[in-house]
This record gives structure tokens, sequence and C-alpha cells, in this order.
């Protein structure tokens, strides 16, 4: 009998705390996926974060999307537990930042569950039994790098409400990262190459978009997959890995299939902060043809107007799914069945958000 992620809600119940439970949840996933191969993880993936707006799945379908999704929860409680146990060892309370609040609650830190996920079993079948041993160190690693740069890319963006203990915090975060990392891997001075070239990376789209602030926008149309450029640290576990199996002719190729899909992503997540960005001098890649407008009209009438431009909203979701395409084309020549699965989510999260922001 075919086992769906309904069995996975079983991790809900163990009497555990939130850390505890987000492990056990990625090792009956390991299991399961072992036992039912690559469909498996297909029906995993499938209904993570589907809209049931736009599917006209079975109520037996529906029942095991939501099944999934409660599971995934546990994630969502692992990851708020490990953030904020870690900013009260440095004396803040991260329950009183309004851009961490907010980034939980329009499901920021959920992405990362999928992709912790399909990493895992990446892990398992290149046989890194050594870091598998330190499956919580990698979760709390994935978590706590997400959150720094995303306080600290919150934070150096707005000059009127930034908050300097948050910026600290950020690097505190950053750095926690750095050092999970490495206890999960055994790093060499190639490892470490690696890690500095990839902060390089980050730190160059940084400052390029930083530069461009109330001037300009940073990114061209016909470059939408620049847009990617400012989640490259969220990249690295996957080129390390690759590096460890000696595959690091294949780290490019790879890098430029994160870029098509990180850039699907980062637009949808434009349009989702598109008034407080424009607020802030970041004009962003759905800001592209609205120059003259910039000057003219006030952050929420500019955000409105571009988001009731059906036009511009179309052509937003063509280059999307232009990127996801050309993303789901690498991953077969690549012959990287799991980060296919992790694709056709993606592509269903953005279906889901241009239904509804376009209704």
């Amino acid at each position: 009998m075919e086992k769906y992620p309904i069995d996975l809600a079983d991790a809900d119940t163990a009497a555990s705390p939130s850390m505890d439970k987000a492990v056990l949840l990625i090792q009956q996933i390991l299991l399961l996926y072992k036992e039912n191969g690559p469909r498996f993880m297909e029906n995993l993936t499938n209904f993570y974060l589907f809209s049931p707006s736009i599917s006209d799945n079975t109520a037996k379908d529906a029942a095991k999307g939501a099944t999934a999704v409660q599971a995934f929860k546990i994630f969502d409680n692992a990851a708020d537990s490990v953030l904020k146990e870690f900013a009260i060892r440095q004396g803040f309370d991260l329950s009183q930042s309004t851009k961490y609040q907010r980034r939980m609650e329009d499901g920021y830190f959920r992405i990362f569950g999928p992709i912790i996920v399909s990493y895992m079993v990446w892990l398992d079948r290149e046989d890194e039994g050594e870091a598998l041993k330190n499956l919580g160190n990698i979760f709390r690693s994935t978590m706590i790098g997400a959150a720094g740069y995303m306080v600290f890319d919150s934070n150096i963006i707005d000059d009127r409400h930034h908050n300097p203990s948050e910026i600290m915090l950020s690097l505190l975060l950053i750095q926690e990262h750095d050092r999970l990392l490495q206890q999960s891997f055994e790093f060499n001075s190639a490892d470490y190459e690696l890690l500095n070239r990839f902060k390089q990376l980050y730190l160059a789209a940084e400052i390029k978009e930083k530069r461009s602030r109330f001037i300009e926008s940073p990114y061209t149309k016909e470059h939408p997959e620049d847009c990617g450029y400012k989640a490259v640290h969220g990249y690295l576990p996957f080129a390390l890995l690759l590096q460890k199996r000696g595959k690091q002719d294949q780290i490019e190729d790879w890098m430029r299939l994160f870029y098509e899909c990180g850039a699907a992503l980062q637009i949808m997540d434009d349009l989702i902060d598109l008034e407080e960005d424009i607020k802030n001098g970041h004009y962003s890649y759905p800001t592209l043809g609205f120059d003259k407008e910039l000057s003219r009209r006030l952050p929420d009438e500019l955000a409105a107007l571009i988001k009731s431009d059906m036009k511009h909203m179309c052509q937003l979701q063509y280059e999307c799914k232009r990127l996801i395409g050309s993303s789901r084309d690498r991953c077969i020549v690549l012959k990287a069945d799991l980060m296919l699965y992790f694709v056709d989510m993606l592509e269903a999260r953005l279906d889901a958000f241009f239904f509804d922001a376009m209704s």
C-alpha cells in the first residue's frame, strides 16, 4: 500500500521539545523515502503549500495535502524555538522584533522545510554518514542562517527604523550559521575558501542593491535571474556537498539553477514587500517600467498601481514561469531529481500567489 505524508503527523505526538520533533520528522521522512522511493517525495512536495483555491484535487488529495502542511508545521515550531533560544542567549527577545514576527507570519521560513528534507535525502544518497549524524545542526544552521541574512538585509535597507541591536544579532546569527555548518562537516582549506567565496558573492549583490537606493532598480528586465543572487548564502550547503563528493565542476551549473529558482521566489517576495521596499528606496524587479512614477507617487499609491496593472503582473508571472521552466530543464540535465520536486513545489506556490494577487 502506498504511503503518503499522512504518516508523518505521528511526529507531532512525540513527547519532546520542538527541535527533537523536527529531527524525528526528518528521520521518518528518510525512512519513508527509502521504502517508497521518488514517488513519496513527489507526493510530499506536491501538496505542501498548495492553494486549495486553484486545486481540482479530490477530497482525498486535499486531505493528504492538509496533513503534509500540518506535519511541516513541526519545522515552523522548531525554527521559531531555535531562533528565539539563540537570541535570548545573546540578550535579545526576538518576539519584540516586528521584522521577525512578520516573516514568521508570512511563511518566510516555511520554504526551507522541503529544502532541508531534499538535502537530507541527498546526504543519504551520497553516503555522508557523518553529516547525517548532525541532522539537528544542519537544521539549526539553515534556519539561523536564513534569519541572520534576513534580519541583516531588513535593517540595512531601512535607515529610519533600523535597529542597531538587531544588526548585531544578525551578525551573530550568521557567525553561528557558519560554526554549525563547519561542525556538521569536516572542513578543510578548500571548504573555507568556498565559504568565503559565497559570502563575497552575497555582499557584492547587497552592495549593488544598496548603491542603487532612491536612484534606480539594480535589475534589468532582460536578466530577472539576477534577483536570485541575494539568496546565494542559502546555496552554500549544496555547493559544499558537491565539493565534498569531488563534483566541483558541477557547482557553476547548479548555481545557475539556484539563481533561477531563487529569482522566481525573490520576485514573489518583492511583490509582497512592494510598498515597504519603495518607501525605503529599494526599487525591486517589479518596479521596472514604472521609473517615471517613482518620484511622482507616494509608496502606497505606486505599489497599488503596479499590482493593479494586469499586463505588468502577467508579465511578471510569465518571467517567473520562464525561470521555473529553465530551472526544471537544468534539473533534468544535472539529473537532480530531488531539486525537481522542489521546483514543482515552488511553481505551485507561485501559481497560488499570482492567482490570489490577480483575482
